[in-house]
């Protein structure tokens, strides 16, 4: 299973420990870095997708970590901050971070942002992502099941793209039609209903015992790995 790398540095270990855990239970490796120098030994060799972080850590200046970042990896940086002021936020993107949360934004809002930096830097990237045996090209978005071609359009691509991003986890309705269809169109409960129901038609052709989404009534649906067995 091709799993998304995140590094978190901040000065505040706890608070490092606690956010790997949320990213780990999300789907994602974590990375703890101890400190910057530590963070640049990571980054070279780590594989790393994001990177998350203060607006200061060490006793460097505000914000020039951000440059050290710029200068080894392309990977999106998140500054996840109690700093999150209109000024704050300026200087942070002047720096070259590429979104700014304040430090009392809900744990899941900053997984829900973390999901779809590395979403469209992945997009990007013509990267192949595999959860055996299902695999993802996602520039092509050719998918293939069981070695089979299964031939799924944007949305429902879209959507097994968006809910394989944090494996075993629950997203929800609303969640899912925001980030397919569009954050200005009202939410259409019916239209995801229909939409999962065409994915797993076309799964069970190929993979009839096992099915690698899983409904949560009345709440949303979460892409299983491995897939469960169906009776």
């Amino acid at each position: 299973m091709n799993k998304s790398t995140v590094l978190v540095l901040f000065d505040d270990q706890e608070k490092s420990g606690k956010i790997s855990k949320y990213l780990k239970d999300a789907g994602f490796n974590a990375v703890i870095a101890a400190n910057l120098g530590d963070a640049e030994k990571l980054i070279p060799g780590g594989n790393i997708d994001l990177i998350i972080t203060d607006d200061k850590v060490g006793v460097t200046k505000r914000f020039s970590h951000i440059g050290v970042f710029r200068a080894l990896t392309a990977a999106p940086v998140i500054i996840y901050s109690a700093k999150a002021s209109i000024l704050d936020k300026t200087s942070g993107y002047e720096a070259g971070c590429d979104d700014y949360l304040s430090g009392t934004a809900d744990i899941e809002e900053l997984m829900l942002h973390v999901s779809s930096l590395i979403r469209r830097a992945k997009k990007s990237d013509n990267i192949l992502v595999e959860f055996p045996p299902l695999a993802m090209n996602l520039k092509t978005r050719e998918v293939t099941l069981d070695g089979k071609e299964v031939k799924l359009t944007n949305r429902e691509f879209e959507i097994v793209y968006l809910l394989a991003e944090t494996p075993n986890k629950t997203v929800n309705i609303s969640e899912i039609y925001k980030k397919v269809w569009g954050e200005n169109t009202p939410c259409d409960n019916h239209l995801v209903m229909v939409n999962i129901s065409y994915i797993r038609k076309k799964f069970e052709k190929v993979l009839p015992n096992k099915s690698f989404i899983r409904t949560s009534w009345g709440v949303g649906y979460s892409f299983t790995y491995p897939p469960i067995p169906v009776n």
